[in-house]
């Protein structure tokens, strides 16, 4: 809140510091050539998910069961959808569920799926590790990813991708050793 950022003027600075990083890197995306918006777009996500694993973490340190806090994350998460949903700019046509394809709609159900269990892992890991070796482990799962894509989607293998790979798991490694 307001107040708080007052009271501390640490945590201040580390906001105004944050806001203007945000803004450089929108003014990078925005220059980069193309639309840059998967960039802004990525860049906002990361530090986002970055307060969840923080929040996280506190709420389970003072006192939540790992299933508490995942249960009260989700109502967190529907209560806020109504507000950030908007019709996307690849939506066509009546902009309908029902007029989808049927297997969009299982592979959106079953990645919500996917992603209400691993929550309840990751509340779990969360109870128990260290917070950044936590989630930097969560979020080494972009190889996976990769692999499924290649397997099943069409993706193609790149050195980039390979290495971006290989030093992914590797960060991970490092976060998690003591």
């Amino acid at each position: 809140s307001e107040s708080s950022l007052r009271s501390s003027p640490a945590n201040f600075l580390r906001t105004k510091e944050f806001l203007f990083r945000l803004r450089m890197t929108q003014k990078l995306a925005a220059s980069s050539g193309s639309s840059g918006s998967w960039l802004t777009n990525s860049l906002i996500c990361m530090a986002l998910y970055g307060f969840w694993g923080f929040l996280s973490k506190v709420a389970l340190v003072k006192g939540l069961s790992a299933s508490q806090e995942a249960t009260i994350e989700k109502l967190g998460f529907f209560m806020l959808m109504p507000l950030v949903m908007k019709p996307s700019s690849n939506e066509s046509g009546d902009g309908s569920i029902s007029s989808r394809p049927k297997l969009a709609i299982l592979a959106a159900l079953i990645s919500g799926a996917s992603a209400a269990v691993a929550s309840l892992f990751y509340s779990r890991a969360m109870a128990e590790g260290d917070a950044g070796a936590v989630s930097a482990l969560t979020a080494s799962y972009p190889p996976v990813t990769l692999m499924l894509g290649m397997a099943f989607g069409g993706e193609t293998l790149t050195k980039n991708k390979l290495l971006g790979s290989i030093l992914t798991v590797l960060g991970a490694l490092f976060f998690a050793r003591k």
